[in-house]
């Protein structure tokens, strides 16, 4: 074995370091979900079903909610059922008036 086979090459080992360490800086800590914010995703999840089953979207689209990480605040956004590609964000305020509006008739 020449002096080549003794050497191994490091640059691999340094390389996932570095990555390591942005992985690191680039987490979102979670904050805990509050009573109240359950109560609004309680609200939001029946709001959200029943414009869906309105149909005062269209077909090739469906709302969904979620807890957004970086605000801790509820969202709601409509997606393409086919491509999944976010078409909308929606305020929640607003997805709540729907459903009312659609109960009222």
């Amino acid at each position: 074995m020449g002096s080549a086979g003794r050497h191994m090459d490091v640059s691999a080992i340094s390389n996932l370091a570095a990555s390591a360490a942005i992985s690191k800086k680039s987490v979102i800590p979670v904050q805990p979900v509050t009573l109240d914010q359950r109560v609004q995703i309680q609200a939001v999840k029946a709001a959200v079903q029943t414009v869906n089953e309105s149909g005062q979207l269209d077909p090739a689209n469906q709302m969904s909610i979620f807890v957004d990480r970086k605000t801790n605040q509820v969202v709601v956004r409509v997606t393409n059922k086919q491509t999944g590609k976010v078409v909308l964000r929606i305020p929640n305020e607003q997805v709540l008036q729907m459903a009312e509006e659609f109960h009222r008739g």
